[in-house]
């Protein structure tokens, strides 16, 4: 049994340098020494302040893959700099951006050999990306046969949320996978764990799949009814809203609770008995996580979806995001255009507005209340209180 990997919390930096502990630990990775089974060895692309991607050096052809695969989803300027890499790192320029070698454990117990007995498949070449090891991140695993065939993606849940979130994505493609929709959507191969933790398997994406055409939103009405059709419901008395309640009650006032908890009474007397439209909500439906393949939309990232929310939710938070993250705009800016996209719909827009702030900020809370630096949430937090609050 190895060390267990340590949760983040506020004097933890989110870092690239952590995020490759945490999977120098999953692996069982060591430094590689000669002698060592090449078919082990993973290369590390960037520096060691600055860790970019592990990359399968033992299988050229797959560490050429693990680079090119899917590279329209990526900016431009990703496409290059990843092409480059790919080209050198299968052939002998793998010196020129390889920056320390590594040899990973691959035997009985290992991570390694329970994915290969999860995909019924051996030897496996695997490569895996470094980014912010912050609260929500999960190490993912891109596994390929030795000639760069892609074969699955890997998501591992390391701590409370993430493993929450793992588990919830699994349990949504199966949602998906039973409603016959015609999204493309990865397939489950598997949910299942390995020294107690989480692990979800799932196909590859279709090859030809390329990033959406700047300013593209497409509607996220097919996963209203993923579940069956929508329905009106009471809000305040399902299961969704409850969590949310419980959350925001128990917010600490170092984390804005006393303006949370007073927006939360403030929804309940302002709406009432409230019925709404529900139904299945994607939980992220942004262009980061949508594409166009010769099958249709494709859409992953399923690990914020829920059953039975209100209509328009989607939409409130797509618009969100693409401000907040996607154009770095301030939160007060970007719970604006959440505002202005649900009265662009038919649902009650205001009470869409309201339950959307609220909802972002309780699953921020769940972030900090496993492990995540409050000071980063706090200013998005403050302005989810603030949007509610603040209407008449």
């Amino acid at each position: 049994m190895r060390t267990p990997v340590p949760n983040p919390s506020a004097d933890a930096h989110p870092s690239r340098a952590r995020a490759l502990a945490v999977v120098t630990d999953l692996l069982g990775l060591r430094p590689a020494r000669p002698g060592d089974d090449p078919a082990r060895t993973l290369g590390l692309v960037g520096s060691a302040a600055e860790p970019r991607y592990l990359v399968p050096l033992g299988w050229p052809a797959a560490a050429t893959a693990s680079c090119l695969a899917y590279l329209r989803l990526r900016p431009t300027r990703t496409q290059v700099q990843r092409g480059l890499v790919g080209r050198l790192v299968g052939g002998a320029g793998a010196g020129l951006v390889v920056r320390a070698r590594f040899v990973a454990d691959t035997g009985p117990g290992s991570l390694l050999a329970r994915v290969a007995e999860l995909i019924g498949e051996a030897p496996l070449a695997a490569g895996v990306g470094l980014g912010v090891a912050d609260a929500v991140w999960k190490p993912t695993l891109q596994v390929f046969r030795p000639d760069g065939t892609p074969l699955a993606f890997v998501k591992i849940g390391w701590n409370e949320v993430t493993t929450a979130l793992v588990r919830n994505e699994a349990a949504a493609l199966d949602a998906v996978a039973a409603s016959r929709s015609r999204l493309v959507v990865p397939s489950l191969l598997a949910c299942s764990t390995w020294e107690g933790r989480t692990l979800t398997v799932v196909a590859p994406l279709p090859a030809d799949v390329r990033r959406l055409p700047p300013g593209t939103n497409p509607s996220p009405l097919p996963v209203r009814d993923l579940d069956g059709p929508v329905e009106v419901r009471p809000v305040f008395t399902s299961t969704w809203w409850e969590e949310i309640d419980a959350t925001l009650t128990a917010a600490d006032e170092d984390h804005a609770g006393r303006e949370l908890r007073k927006a939360c009474v403030q929804v309940r007397d302002r709406y009432g008995a409230l019925e709404a439209p529900v139904g299945r909500w994607h939980g992220d439906w942004v262009p980061w996580n949508l594409a166009r393949c010769s099958a249709g939309l494709a859409v992953w990232d399923w690990e914020y979806s829920e059953p039975q929310v209100p209509v328009g939710l989607d939409e409130a938070h797509a618009a969100f995001q693409r401000e907040l993250v996607g154009a770095g705009r301030p939160p007060a800016t970007a719970f604006a255009a959440a505002e202005a996209a649900a009265r662009a719909g038919r649902d009650p827009a205001p009470a869409v507005a309201d339950l959307h702030a609220l909802a972002v900020a309780a699953r921020l809370l769940r972030q900090v209340a496993a492990g995540a630096p409050p000071t980063p949430l706090r200013p998005v937090l403050t302005s989810a209180a603030a949007a509610v609050l603040a209407r008449p």
